[in-house]
C-alpha cells in the first residue's frame, strides 16, 4: 500500500497531466476549426463568384457536416440550390442565414421568390414587408394596402343525367309501379371572383363570392304517366377565410361558407298519392295535384386548417362542421405533400378524410401528382375515392352539396405563368353521380311494397381563370 502522500501526489500529477493534454486538444481543435472556416470560406467564395453551383452544393454541405457554419456560407449554398430551382432546400439556407441576424435585400429577396414558388404565400408576404421599398416597387410595382390579389374563375358544367336517366321506363322499370319521382341534374353555369387583403402583418384575409346556375328537371311517374317541371336552382355563396402566421412556416386558417340555394318547382300531393296506393288500378281512382313551390335554402361551412412545412414536406391537419340539405356533417382530414427533390418540378399529395353523416362513417382518399411539364407551365392530376356526399374540401372552398353521390372523381389543372405575378388557370374535372330511386308498387292489398333502383350519370366541367398579384 502506497504513504498517503505519495497517493496525493500521483493524484495531482494525473490531474494536471489531463489538465494539459486537454488543453492541448482543445487548442489543437481551435486550431483546426480555424483553418477549416478559413478554407471554407475562401473556397466557398470562389466557387460562388464562378457560378459553380454544383460543386458549390456538394462543397458546402461537406462543409457543414464538418461542422463548420458561417453566414456567408448559408447564402453562397442557398443561392446554389436556387439556380438550380430546388427552392426548398434554398429556402432551408437563407432561412439560416437569416438566423445569423443579418438580412441582406438581395439574399431576401430570393428568400421571398423562394417561398412563393413552393406555395409558403404567407411566408413569402411577410419576408416581401421587410424588403426595402426600392426592392417592393421592382418586384410589385402596383402593391397597395388595400388588395393583395385577384382572382376569377369561371366554367360550365355537362350532364348525361337527363338524358340518360329522363324518361318513364328508366323510373317505373315497367313492372307495374304506381308511383316514383326524382330530380335530375343538367348542365350548370358557374362564375367565381375573390380578393385577398393583408390588413397587419401575419395575417391575410380572403374574400371569395361564387354563383352556380344548374339546370334541373322535377319528375314524377304515376301509372307510367310522366309528369316534368324543368326550373333553375341559382346557388349564392360567400367565403371567408383568415390565413395566420403563427410562425416560420406554420399557417393557421378558420374558414367560413355560407351558400344561399333558391329554386321553384312543383310537388306532389302526397296525402293524395298515399290514399290511391290503397286502391287497385281497376277500382278506380283517386285524383291528385301538384303545387308549386318556391325553395329558400340557407347551408353553411366551418372550417379549420393547420399547416406546417418541415424540410421537403408539407403537413396539414383539417376540420370542419357543417350542414348542408337538411343534415348535419363534420370532417377530420389529414395531407402529406412531398417534393422529392426539393423543386416544384414535381410533388405527391395525399389527403385522407373521414367524413361522418347521419352515425355513418366514410373514409374519403385523395391522390395529387403535380409539378411543371414546360418552363413556364405547371399542372397536376388528380383522383379521388370514396362515397362523397355532402362533402368540402380545400378548407372548405369546395363544397359538394348536389344531394346525389360522387362515386369516383378526377381531374386535372394548368397554370400559366404569363408574368411573374399574372397566371392563368384551366382545369378539367369529371365526377360519376350515382342516386336511389323509390318505387312503390300495388299490391291490390291495401300496401304498398316499396322496390329501389340506382341511377348513374356524369358531370364533366370545364372552366378557366386569372390570378392577378398587385
Amino acid at each position: 500500500m502506497l504513504p498517503n502522500n505519495f497517493q496525493k501526489y500521483l493524484f495531482r500529477l494525473v490531474y494536471f497531466a489531463a489538465a494539459v493534454f486537454y488543453f492541448l486538444t482543445v487548442q489543437e481543435s481551435y486550431s483546426q476549426n480555424d483553418k477549416g472556416y478559413e478554407y471554407a470560406e475562401k473556397k466557398s467564395g470562389e466557387l460562388f463568384r464562378n457560378k459553380k453551383w454544383d460543386e458549390l452544393i456538394v462543397f458546402g454541405n461537406k462543409t457543414l457536416k464538418d461542422k463548420i457554419d458561417f453566414y456567408y456560407l448559408r447564402v453562397r449554398l442557398g443561392t446554389a440550390y436556387y439556380e438550380k430551382n430546388q427552392y426548398l432546400y434554398a429556402i432551408e439556407n437563407f432561412e439560416k442565414a437569416k438566423d445569423f441576424g443579418y438580412e441582406e435585400s438581395s439574399v431576401m429577396e430570393m428568400l421571398y421568390f423562394s417561398y412563393l414558388k413552393t406555395g409558403r404565400d404567407e411566408d413569402a408576404e411577410y419576408i416581401f414587408g421587410r424588403l426595402p421599398e426600392t426592392n417592393k416597387y421592382r418586384i410589385r410595382p402596383l402593391n397597395n394596402a388595400f388588395i393583395n390579389n385577384a382572382v376569377t374563375i369561371s366554367g360550365i358544367g355537362l350532364s348525361n343525367d337527363i338524358k340518360n336517366n329522363g324518361n318513364a321506363s328508366t323510373i317505373t322499370g315497367n313492372n307495374g309501379n304506381i308511383y316514383s319521382e326524382q330530380t335530375l341534374n343538367g348542365n350548370k353555369f358557374y362564375i367565381n371572383g375573390g380578393i385577398k387583403q393583408i390588413p397587419v402583418e401575419r395575417v391575410s384575409v380572403f374574400y371569395d363570392y361564387t354563383y352556380i346556375n344548374q339546370e334541373k328537371e322535377k319528375q314524377y311517374c304515376i301509372d307510367s304517366n310522366l309528369y316534368s317541371d324543368n326550373y333553375s336552382e341559382i346557388q349564392n355563396r360567400f367565403y371567408n377565410k383568415l390565413e395566420i402566421l403563427a410562425g416560420r412556416g406554420f399557417v393557421v386558417s378558420p374558414a367560413f361558407q355560407y351558400i344561399n340555394k333558391r329554386y321553384t318547382t312543383f310537388f306532389l300531393n302526397y296525402d293524395s298519392i298515399a290514399e290511391y296506393s290503397k286502391y287497385d288500378n281497376t277500382s278506380g281512382k283517386v285524383n291528385f295535384s301538384f303545387n308549386d313551390e318556391e325553395t329558400n335554402q340557407d347551408d353553411f361551412v366551418l372550417s379549420m386548417e393547420l399547416t406546417k412545412y418541415v424540410s421537403l414536406f408539407r403537413l396539414a391537419l383539417n376540420g370542419s362542421f357543417s350542414y348542408l340539405n337538411e343534415y348535419h356533417q363534420s370532417q377530420t382530414g389529414i395531407s402529406f405533400t412531398y417534393f422529392p427533390n426539393g423543386k416544384t418540378d414535381f410533388y405527391l399529395t395525399t389527403n385522407a378524410v373521414l367524413h361522418f353523416q347521419n352515425n355513418v362513417t366514410n373514409l374519403i382518399g385523395t391522390q395529387l401528382f403535380g409539378g411543371r411539364i414546360l418552363k413556364n407551365i405547371y399542372t397536376n392530376a388528380y383522383v379521388t375515392f370514396g362515397k362523397i356526399n355532402n362533402f368540402n374540401e380545400q378548407n372548405a372552398f369546395t363544397v359538394y352539396n348536389n344531394p346525389d353521390n360522387i362515386t369516383l372523381n378526377f381531374g386535372a389543372e394548368i397554370k400559366y405563368n404569363i408574368l411573374e405575378n399574372f397566371s392563368a388557370y384551366f382545369l378539367y374535372s369529371n365526377q360519376q353521380h350515382e342516386r336511389d330511386i323509390v318505387n312503390y308498387k300495388n299490391s291490390g292489398t291495401g300496401n304498398s311494397p316499396v322496390s329501389s333502383e340506382v341511377l348513374t350519370y356524369q358531370l364533366n366541367s370545364i372552366s378557366a381563370g386569372l390570378k392577378y398579384t398587385f
